[in-house]
């Protein structure tokens, strides 16, 4: 196994990529500038002869406009072929529930119901794997009042064969193994 690290321009939350055989790195294509708050650890990859782009990401953590940009950025990957995108978002998902009406919660933890980023991935085509998969648990803010999934995997595929011999179109399994993609 091989680490593909990136530092962090913030907070040291840097990123990396654990990689092992069989799959195989082609390229690291890391991305440290403006829009990242944090950066892009971006790889691509050969997997079973189909090359993939994988993106691991930690949006901005308190603004709604800077993460918008970053997701704005995400949508770029999926143009080049199948993607994954891992990472903290910082926000709500599109299928996450909505805040209610007059919330007393603090300004800084309504900002993270701002949808643009999730609308921008999904309208680029990654779509939410936890979604997809009926696992909506979330993975932040257990004992603050606001818990929801910042922590995604989304995906872009143009169809996938699942190690039970289903199949998907436009999403991929990301769990377990034995998942099959299909370039286009």
């Amino acid at each position: 196994m091989r680490a593909y690290p990136v530092k962090s321009n913030h907070h040291g939350c840097h990123l990396a990529w654990l990689i092992r055989e069989p799959i195989r790195v082609i390229e690291e294509c890391h991305d440290q500038a403006t829009p990242w708050w944090h950066a892009l650890c971006g790889l691509r990859v050969d997997i079973d002869g189909v090359k993939v782009h994988l993106a691991n990401v930690h949006f901005a953590p308190s603004a709604p406009s800077i993460r918008k940009m970053e997701a704005e950025a995400c949508s770029l990957i999926p143009q080049q072929g199948p993607a994954i995108v891992v990472g903290d978002m910082n926000a709500f998902s599109i299928s996450d529930p909505h805040l209610p009406a007059g919330s007393k919660l603090p300004l800084k933890e309504r900002k993270k119901y701002k949808r643009g980023p999730a609308k921008e991935l999904e309208g680029a085509g990654l779509r939410d794997m936890g979604a997809l998969l009926g696992d909506a648990a979330p993975t932040v803010g257990h004992r603050s009042g606001l818990a929801y999934r910042c922590d995604r995997i989304q995906c872009a595929t143009r169809r996938c064969h699942l190690p039970d011999g289903g199949e998907r179109p436009s999403s991929l399994r990301c769990r377990g193994s034995g998942v099959k993609l299909e370039a286009g």
